[in-house]
């Protein structure tokens, strides 16, 4: 990176979304600090995606880059952007989401040490408004400012998103693992990785952008616990997403055991209902004592796996 680069790649992957898109441009067009560049991986879009962000290119104030690939996945998506991004930090905006106008102005004022300095941040969270405009979340307190985004969670103190801002030379030695395509590979899986080696915190409760949920949208539910998700193979992004406790967050094992546990449980109870369930379970674990709690979850895990075998089974017939 060198000094014409931007303060921030904006990353948004997208996958028949043009319809939603739109919000994200007007949203960065309203920036105060245009100092980024917006990054578009389209993941096999086939709704006039490309030309529509085409005409956005002509227009617009800030620099647009546009990559097309065959439908893979958000996670493979992000590595090809992590591999493009010429912003010193990287965010990803979903292609159904919006940032306040002062978001990146904020964002810059206090990550804009020196790189290299004694001051250099590694990443930030930040916290959301819902499509309401209001508050998504508590306002957190001056000692959660000192803790890491995972303390946050196990301590139960963050709604479901919030959103990151990564120094893109770091964040680029986590990246999503690729032996899964077409399936959502939960992004606690990178996000725990990083924070165990570089602690992610907030530094105050302003809302930088708007979280938009759709509740009919089939990959934004993929990670809900429902029959139909297991019989249409989400159990592997279920699997996955308590995988990354078992291995990056066996630290707070001490303080929060039974939490640890549960999804110690929860992983052996996906992993079997998941597709390629005869590969080693355990050994796919990268902590060792992630590893141990998991075989002590052997047994519960399974009779869950069975339970829901019952169910499934009732719910066929």
């Amino acid at each position: 990176m060198n000094n014409q680069n931007p303060f921030l790649t904006i990353f948004t992957p997208t996958y028949n979304r043009l319809h939603t898109l739109d919000r994200v441009y007007q949203s960065l067009l309203a920036q105060t600090c245009q100092n980024f560049e917006w990054l578009i991986i389209d993941d096999g879009s086939t709704d006039q995606t490309e030309q529509g962000v085409k005409q956005w290119i002509n227009d617009a104030t800030f620099p647009i880059r546009y990559m097309f690939q065959q439908n893979s996945g958000k996670h493979i998506a992000w590595n090809t952007a992590l591999n493009l991004a010429q912003g010193r930090y990287f965010e990803c905006l979903d292609s159904d989401d919006e940032l306040m106008p002062d978001a990146v102005e904020k964002l810059r004022a206090d990550l804009e040490p020196v790189p290299g300095s004694a001051g250099e941040i590694a990443a930030r969270a930040f916290l959301l408004l819902d499509s309401g405009r209001n508050k998504f979340g508590s306002d957190l307190g001056p000692d959660d400012m000192e803790k890491s985004f995972v303390e946050l969670v196990y301590e139960n103190k963050l709604p479901s998103d919030v959103w990151m801002v990564f120094e893109t030379l770091k964040i680029r030695q986590f990246p999503f693992p690729e032996i899964y395509s077409k399936i959502y590979f939960p992004e606690n899986y990178v996000l725990y990785a990083f924070d165990q080696k570089f602690p992610i915190r907030f530094s105050h409760n302003d809302r930088l952008g708007v979280y938009h949920r759709d509740l009919n949208d089939t990959i934004s539910n993929a990670n809900s616990v429902t029959i139909a998700n297991f019989q249409s193979g989400s159990a592997t992004t279920l699997s996955l997403m308590h995988l990354a406790h078992l291995s990056f967050n066996m630290r707070f094992f001490a303080r929060h055991p039974i939490t640890l546990f549960v999804h110690a449980i929860h992983y052996v109870r996906f992993r079997l209902h998941s597709a390629d369930r005869r590969k080693s379970m355990i050994r796919e674990i990268q902590s060792k004592s992630g590893r141990l709690l998991a075989v002590t979850a052997l047994i519960p895990g399974f009779l869950a796996y069975l339970i829901d075998s019952l169910r499934i089974r009732y719910f066929r017939d």
